[in-house]
């Protein structure tokens, strides 16, 4: 998450001097944000599968359904953009 959090500020802050990146510059790094989210949710699923712990199955259910929210903000900002 950090990595995508990082990324993301990096391409939609335009920083102190108004530079705005290029649509297609922008595009390219949330899709990336999209592949390692979507990883993630899998490795939750994963976890999911193997947990018998309820407070660790809430725990991770929780953070896929941060991760899915996370997801479909990229998803309308990328809407955005095309």
């Amino acid at each position: 998450m950090m990595l995508v959090s990082g990324k993301m500020a990096g391409v939609l802050h335009n920083g102190e001097h108004g530079y705005d990146q290029e649509a297609g510059f922008v595009l390219a790094v949330l899709k990336r944000c999209l592949n390692w989210l979507n990883d993630a949710i899998g490795f939750c699923a994963e976890l999911l599968e193997t947990s018998n712990d309820i407070t660790r199955t809430a725990e991770l259910e929780s953070i896929r359904s941060e991760i899915f929210a996370i997801r479909d903000g990229i998803i309308e900002i990328r809407r955005s953009l095309k």
